[in-house]
Formats: C-alpha cells, sequence, structure tokens
C-alpha cells in the first residue's frame, strides 16, 4: 500500500507527433465554435430558403467524384451526405415545389450540415483521446 503511494506518476506521451497533435486540438476548438454556430444559426436565424443555381451540379457532381475516388468509408459518407443537400434543392426546382417545402427542405440540410460537424467535432476530441497515454 506504502509502495503505490509512493510511486510517481507516468508523464503523458503522444501516439502521434505534436503538430497533428496541436492542429488537432485548433480543429476541436473551431470545430465547436462552428457546431454552436451553426446550431444557435438553425434555432435563432433567420431561415431563407435558398433555391438550386447554375453552380449546384456542379458542385454535387465535385462530391460524387470526389466521393467515388476517396478509400476511407467514413470521409465518403461525408461527401455523400453533403450531396444531399444541393441535390434535394435541385429535385425540388425540378418538381416546382412551394415555398413551404423549400422552408422545410432548407432546415432539413441545416441540421444536416450541424450534425455533420457535431459528429466531426466529437470524432477528432475521440481521436485525440486515444492519441494520449500515460507512460
Amino acid at each position: 500500500m506504502a509502495v503505490a503511494l509512493t510511486k510517481p506518476k507516468g508523464q503523458i506521451a503522444l501516439d502521434t507527433d505534436w503538430l497533428t497533435a496541436l492542429n488537432v486540438s485548433f480543429g476541436i476548438f473551431f470545430g465547436a465554435l462552428a457546431a454552436i454556430g451553426l446550431i444557435w444559426n438553425l434555432i435563432h436565424g433567420p431561415i431563407k430558403a435558398s433555391h438550386a443555381n447554375w453552380s449546384s451540379p456542379l458542385f454535387v457532381l465535385g462530391l460524387i467524384y470526389l466521393g467515388a475516388r476517396e478509400s476511407n468509408k467514413g470521409f465518403k459518407a461525408v461527401l455523400y451526405v453533403l450531396a444531399v443537400g444541393p441535390i434535394s434543392r435541385m429535385v425540388l426546382w425540378v418538381l416546382r415545389a412551394s415555398a413551404q417545402t423549400y422552408f422545410f427542405n432548407e432546415i432539413f440540410v441545416r441540421s444536416t450540415w450541424a450534425g455533420l460537424c457535431v459528429i466531426g467535432w466529437l470524432y477528432a476530441i475521440y481521436w485525440l483521446k486515444t492519441k494520449i497515454k500515460r507512460v
């Protein structure tokens, strides 16, 4: 029992380099700010339903192309979920949907992006936690 009390605590070590850990720490901070901002804007901000424009198909094709070339399944899923917003706007434009449908679609797209931001933020915390070890 006395040996356990006098034993010095181990030092903290990283399983990665310091620059990566520092960048992830900044990413956690700015990811938290982005998540809070997106959620705050979703709840309190004005919601202006945006329509599809000429760049929407190019943006969707770019996301799908990047997703098809990506080998990481998690990042591929994020790219495809990001493509849902412009695709839904284009579908609503083709179907000539009402303004109320555009409004609800904008709420759905904003909540999806806020959810992706929160998930990315939580993953960055988890990743950094797995890289910190006591030796």
